[in-house]
């Protein structure tokens, strides 16, 4: 892959990332034993981490968060750059100590904790920043490793510039370079005008895609949009095939959730609040088993979740 500077917009995006074809072996692919691969999560959508005892998955989301955080992948504004550089600063030293942590400490360290060229203007971090990411490194006090994981890994996923697969594109239109972003919930486009603000469409009113080896032509509701990428076609069509399968899979698990916790006869049926009042309705409802078990709310675990 290589990595494109949106010019003036203060971050940078891996383009052209040449995934590799899952149906295919390594092999087939042109790859041997002594071929480097980097894992990556590639799709995006709300079911990718769902608690923190997928301790696997989490590490791995962890470690690509944290690396496209630092080498400045995604738009934050300082009070998120704040944000991740306080959680990275809990995991690497710990509890805060306040005559250790003084604003001035994050200043002097070896090890980054912000993107270089994001927020630290290419020397040292702003006094602002410093106090921010001191202010919550102390709040962070007592959170373990694991929980400051899973709340880097859901910051970033909350992020407007993260789930994508950029690449470095010409508008057929204008004729002028600009960078596309796939992603599972829309498609975003970037011009190198700063003054031009990204335009993005819902995958859900994608009406139809054709590709060449070379082009990529989306057909949406009320727009269509035409780019050029020299040998990209195919492989940005592929991107986009994957996307909208993922989105159609999340459909049906929702249909069938939707499904399954419907309940005939009990109009606005609210499973937190109301399961108590059902009483006698439990058998006849979900069988002699009874309910299924209910979130406990005091669970700190089910509160972060509902954050």
């Amino acid at each position: 892959e290589c990595h494109r500077s949106v010019a003036k917009r203060g971050w940078i995006v891996p383009c052209d990332t040449a995934w590799l074809n899952p149906s295919k072996s390594l092999p087939e692919q042109g790859h041997v034993d002594t071929t480097n691969f980097i894992l990556k999560f590639r799709f995006f959508n709300k079911l990718l981490l769902t608690q923190e005892s997928d301790n696997t998955r989490l590490e791995l989301l962890f470690g690509q968060a944290k690396t496209g955080f630092l080498e400045g992948h995604w738009e934050c504004d300082q009070n998120e750059t704040a944000n991740f550089a306080s959680i990275i600063a809990q995991i690497y030293f710990q509890d805060f100590k306040p005559d250790e942590h003084v604003p001035a400490f994050y200043t002097r360290l070896e090890t980054p904790i912000v993107p270089f060229g994001n927020s630290t203007k290419g020397k040292s971090l702003s006094k602002l920043l410093c106090k921010k990411i001191a202010k919550g490194h102390e709040h962070l006090k007592g959170v373990s490793n694991l929980k400051c994981k899973f709340r880097f890994v859901k910051l970033w996923t909350s992020l407007k510039t993260s789930g994508y697969d950029w690449y470095n594109v010409v508008d057929k239109k204008t004729v002028k370079k600009s960078i596309i972003g796939l992603g599972c919930k829309e498609v975003v486009f970037v011009t190198e005008d700063p003054k031009r603000e990204p335009q993005k469409w819902q995958l859900e009113n994608l009406i139809k895609w054709l590709n060449d080896e070379n082009m990529l032509t989306l057909q949406f509701a009320s727009a269509q949009l035409a780019v050029h990428s020299e040998g990209c076609g195919q492989r940005m069509a592929d991107t986009l095939s994957g996307c909208v399968n993922l989105v159609l899979s999340q459909m049906h698990v929702d249909d069938e959730e939707e499904s399954e916790h419907a309940l005939p006869g009990v109009a606005g049926f609210d499973p937190l609040n109301d399961a108590a009042s059902l009483g006698d309705f439990d058998n006849e409802l979900f069988g002699d088993g009874g309910p299924p078990p209910m979130p406990d709310a005091s669970d700190p675990m089910f509160a972060e979740l509902l954050q």
